[in-house]
């Protein structure tokens, strides 16, 4: 790609792994930026011990931040996902030509690669996974980052020309793009989330439709033909458009047409097979059954990763021999053990309520002790409790962390005839929940919230989980 002039009085906002990320790639390039953040001096003393010399100017959160002096010394603020600016900021900042960019823009304009990127509320993890181990197995260069764990940053250096490059976005990324344009772009689903910060559906769906916004016909949208909201987000896209569906083929149109697109070709399922369908022509990937990774969600999963992979270059039977291969990622659904006949699962990566319904959909039988609670997202509950109500056998929620006091009073105040216990700490309510566990049953972590009431991510949460599991273990 054609790399955007990027000036060099840089701005980084907020020095945790993002900024660190940026930087590294500062210092690297002989840049020397500004450090912003909102916690105190003392808090960051590391970074400044460690980076002394490498910028030159701070302004942090025990210190006065004059905005207009901040902008007058730099062209670009990178700024850090999940950080919002004041309005009156953003408006300056345009009045003085600074540009306020995401990492993701700013690692953009600098790869020479292609771009596969994924975003969605759900199964954008184990997506790019996928598409990344399939990239890998069919033997083309490629490189995984972004939200899954790896600033795009930090390895933008290593890519070269012809390279792939797989990214997991969030919608707090994609409010600060600019010129990014990914090659091939995919929504995978949206459901409510984060509505905290976006204000509301609305808004959370134009947010993830950015994803879409700068490609060209020489590009490609992949959206969930099932999830109309993921048609929303496609607005004014002018690349091509394609889509996948866990519908059997018969079910669906020869030809459709969505916001004036015509859909090029679908994933799709014929008799339980998943197929490639171009008008009344199909081409087989695998059985279904082949997949390691249950649950209809993995199947969807599966099939936006061979749509992507296709269109990569990756033939059919190369893809389908990578999808047997794939054995699901840590802290999603993952199978931690069987102890005295009771099924241990770890889904901290579940952390809205769709994503738990999913998990849920998983286990249809067995009496199922469901571990929930966090930090607090402002997220609606109901849609969980109304599942719940359906699910024929028994189940015991166990309630943590924030959330779980505003979880109690839904509980209450709807008249939900649930067996719940609520705890005040993420460790008595695990340890609860397998000590009350008997043969048959299933212990399922899907908290359905975020985990930054005790934990800094959601692997975190997982890891713990995992360590009171192996104590469980020990004891019994």
């Amino acid at each position: 790609m054609t790399e955007k002039t990027q000036k060099n009085k840089i701005g980084i906002y907020g020095v945790g792994v993002t900024g660190i990320a940026c930087l590294d790639y500062c210092v690297k390039h002989s840049i020397k930026p500004v450090l912003i953040d909102d916690a105190p001096a003392d808090k960051l003393a590391s970074v400044l011990e460690k980076y002394s010399g490498k910028f030159t100017q701070t302004f942090f959160g025990d210190q006065s931040r004059d905005w207009s002096k901040i902008l007058d010394n730099v062209d670009t603020i990178i700024i850090s996902p999940g950080i919002k600016l004041p309005e009156d900021v953003d408006h300056l900042a345009h009045k003085k030509n600074v540009e306020i960019i995401c990492e993701i823009e700013f690692a953009f304009r600098k790869c020479k690669g292609k771009v596969i990127a994924v975003t969605g509320s759900n199964g954008k993890s184990t997506t790019v996974t996928m598409v990344y181990q399939i990239l890998q197995l069919a033997g083309l260069p490629s490189h995984l980052a972004g939200n899954i764990g790896t600033p795009f940053i930090s390895i933008v250096d290593d890519i070269q020309t012809g390279d792939w490059v797989v990214l997991e976005l969030s919608s707090y990324q994609l409010e600060r793009i600019d010129t990014f344009k990914p090659d091939i772009a995919i929504i995978t689903n949206i459901t409510e989330d984060h509505l905290a910060r976006h204000g509301d559906m609305f808004g959370y769906i134009a947010a993830k439709g950015r994803i879409f916004e700068n490609q060209d016909l020489n590009d490609h949208a992949i959206i969930n033909h099932e999830n109309f909201s993921t048609w929303r987000a496609l607005g004014k896209c002018a690349s091509n458009l394609l889509a996948f569906t866990t519908e059997e083929t018969e079910a669906l149109p020869s030809r459709e047409v969505i916001n004036g697109k015509f859909i090029q070709f679908f994933a799709a399922q014929n008799e339980k097979v998943l197929v490639l369908k171009k008008g009344e022509e199909m081409n087989s990937i695998l059985p279904a059954i082949d997949l390691q990774v249950v649950g209809q969600h993995n199947i969807e999963n599966a099939l936006c990763s061979s749509l992507a992979t296709y269109l990569a270059g990756v033939p059919l039977k190369a893809i389908g021999d990578a999808l047997r291969e794939f054995k699901g990622i840590e802290h999603r659904i993952e199978f931690l053990g069987l102890v005295n006949d009771v099924r241990i699962y770890n889904d901290s990566k579940a952390t809205n309520v769709e994503s738990t319904i999913t998990a849920l959909k998983t286990f249809t039988e067995g009496n199922l002790r469901l571990i929930l609670g966090g930090s607090e997202k402002g997220s609606d509950f109901t849609p969980l409790w109304q599942f719940l109500q359906e699910r024929d056998d028994g189940f015991i929620l166990y309630l943590s962390g924030p959330s779980s006091l505003r979880m109690s009073e839904d509980l209450k105040n709807g008249n939900w005839n649930f067996n719940y216990h609520k705890f005040d700490s993420f460790d008595k309510c695990v340890m609860s929940a397998f000590n009350g566990a008997t043969g048959g049953d299933i212990v399922l972590l899907s908290p359905a919230c975020a985990s930054f009431d005790e934990f800094s991510s959601f692997e975190e949460r997982g890891q713990r989980f995992k360590k009171l599991f192996h104590k469980m273990v020990e004891e019994k």
